[in-house]
């Protein structure tokens, strides 16, 4: 005799591409493989994992579905209890609902009866509306199938089912605090420690938790835009996995139209997310998409799948996750237009993590001691070093770095016997590894919030993108971002030298004798930025848009360093790319 017990979960994301499995209910479906089960059996089962119901509501409607045989009468016993029905050669876990049959809810017992051709029936559970404000909910209910007399006399399969109803309170509590203004930096994550997943927001210590979702659904994988004013995340509140967008309060919740899937991660300049998705029902693929929902485009278009994508902090490229060449998932790196995609780190590796500078990639690997750790790696693939993990049965897992670089948070199960994850931050050396969480639920996929833009300074100053050292310049007539060849065919001056836009605050009373630009490289060397047009941005009178040309000195220059001075006021120095000669 063989018996496959499946215990069956509900994920805030993608179920294949999530480390992190976020549990909701003990659906428990006890699959058939003995000799004596046949196709022609009656098979009865619920028609969803999990119900939910809020005090208020006419109590809850429980559908069951009948299965196999169906050109027979046929009857089932059903309970709604804080314990299950037994039934023959099933199984139970050893849990008791949280709610309490009689105060919270009716408990209900019977049998339904079908007829020969009925495939559906149901029962109603009836919910008490009450005034107490329950300390912890959703609250349980357990519901469960006993269909033992239905089974041939030599049946040695489990003949029943068990889901889960979940009861909302609909009491109205005091709104959680908004904490005043301080210098900590947010942490944003998701966790089940109310009942089902929603997001959440701390302090980066672990203080001043609070709640910004609170849905029947399961809301999970937050994803910070750049300038830390909204998050991206996964929710089925409207039936699958779609990613949706709010404010980092937790109000103007809205769906990115028309996208389904998991792992959604905002692009640096703020107008794209990527995320992972099914490619027509089959592999994993790693997407991007327009804020609007525009512009849908498959990035990956690999028949193993792809998931877990991680951006660089110049919006070129994306690390993702892959088992594509050996089966063995690893890390991978490819441009955003799917090019030149190449593998990063060897053997086992997954959930990439780029660091604020560009400069390295954290990830996970798997141990020795049936262990997961983390690692991070320089991002052309060499200098890998360990960070955290080492544990015996521990799994360190989700690293995310902090804006400035110095550190990275993680989730890790070492300090539960019981299962379940909390979220830690170490330096990014792996040193002064700190818990910040501490509760008996699932906290998953922390991120840090981006550092706020500084307001405009009152001196001149080059505007820079969010939290890097890279300029905001444009190509004057093509207004594309760099990398900028010398000589361009796209613009109208005779001597086809490109001209750049850069953008400043603090020039007033803007004129082309009154600043002087100049460049570095990297070896020190210097050279002089014709500048051509100064103007005031309209709409936006703090802001100056000035357009320099193009040296013929910058040939076989990657990069470099550009600066103002305005009337004999030094700006700031950013950086943007120069293209090499083919």
């Amino acid at each position: 005799m063989l018996r496959t017990i499946t215990l069956r979960y509900t994920t805030v994301a993608l179920a294949a591409v999530t480390v992190l499995t976020v549990w909701l209910g003990p659906r428990v479906d006890f699959v058939a493989r003995a000799e004596s089960a046949t196709q022609s059996a009656v098979r009865f089962e619920f028609s969803a994992a999990y119900y939910r119901v809020s005090e208020g509501e006419n109590g809850a409607t429980i559908t069951v579905v009948r299965t196999g045989d169906i050109n027979r009468d046929a009857s089932v016993a059903y309970l709604a209890d804080n314990n299950y029905l037994y039934a023959t050669g099933c199984m139970y876990p050893a849990w008791v609902g949280s709610a309490t049959p009689g105060v919270d809810y009716a408990r209900v017992s019977g049998t339904l009866r079908f007829a020969a051709g009925e495939t559906s029936k149901t029962f109603s559970v009836s919910i008490t509306d009450d005034a107490q404000i329950e300390p912890r909910q959703p609250e349980m209910a357990f519901l469960s199938l006993d269909f033992s007399g239905e089974a041939p006399p030599s049946g040695t399969d489990c003949y029943g089912a068990a889901a889960t109803l979940y009861i909302h309170d609909n009491d109205s509590t005091s709104p959680t605090p908004t904490p005043s203004p301080s210098n900590k930096r947010k942490i944003a994550f998701g966790s089940n420690r109310d009942g089902n997943s929603e997001i959440y927001v701390m302090d980066d210590d672990g203080t001043a938790v609070r709640r910004l979702t609170n849905t029947l659904a399961s809301d999970g994988h937050p994803s910070w835009s750049p300038d830390g004013t909204r998050l991206a995340f996964v929710s089925d509140r409207d039936g699958g996995n779609g990613i949706y967008l709010m404010n980092s309060d937790g109000t103007n919740v809205v769906r990115l139209a028309g996208v389904t899937g998991g792992n959604p991660i905002w692009s640096p300049d703020g107008n794209r997310i990527a995320f992972t998705g099914s490619r027509q029902g089959f592999s994993y693929e790693i997407y991007v998409v327009n804020i609007d929902g525009s512009g849908l485009l498959n990035v990956t278009n690999n028949p193993q799948e792809d998931f877990a994508p991680a951006w660089s902090p110049d919006g070129k490229r994306l690390a993702f996750t892959s088992r594509r060449d050996n089966g063995t998932y690893s890390v991978y790196v490819v441009n955003v237009d799917g090019t030149g995609t190449r593998r990063v780190v060897e053997g086992y590796s997954r959930d990439p993590a780029w660091s604020p500078d560009g400069t390295r990639i954290a990830y996970v690997a798997q141990g020795e001691q049936n262990d997961t750790n983390i690692y991070v790696v320089s991002a052309d693939g060499t200098g890998k070093k360990f960070l955290s993990g080492g544990r015996a049965f521990s799994y360190d897992i989700s690293p995310a770095w902090s804006p400035d670089g110095a550190r990275i948070a993680f989730i890790s199960s070492r300090d539960r016997t019981e299962g379940g994850y909390e979220i830690y931050v170490m330096n990014a050396d792996g040193s002064g590894q700190t818990r910040l969480t501490n509760d008996e639920a699932h906290d998953s996929f922390p991120v840090w919030q981006p550092q706020a833009a500084a307001p405009p300074p009152l001196g001149p100053a080059l505007l820079i993108k969010p939290n890097t050292i890279w300029a905001v310049a444009l190509d004057s007539v093509t207004q594309v971002a760099e990398p900028f060849a010398k000589v361009s065919a796209s613009n109208f001056s005779s001597d086809r030298r490109t001209r750049v836009s850069l953008f400043a605050s603090g020039v007033n009373s803007p004129s082309v004798t009154d600043i002087v630009a100049e460049a570095e490289d990297s070896s020190g060397r210097r050279y002089q930025l014709t500048v051509e047009h100064v103007a005031s941005v309209p709409g936006l009178d703090w802001m100056s848009q000035v357009i320099v040309r193009l040296p013929d000195e910058l040939d076989g220059i990657d990069y470099v360093w550009v600066g103002l001075n305005v009337r004999g006021t030094p700006t700031n120095q950013a950086v943007f790319n120069i293209q090499k000669k083919p």
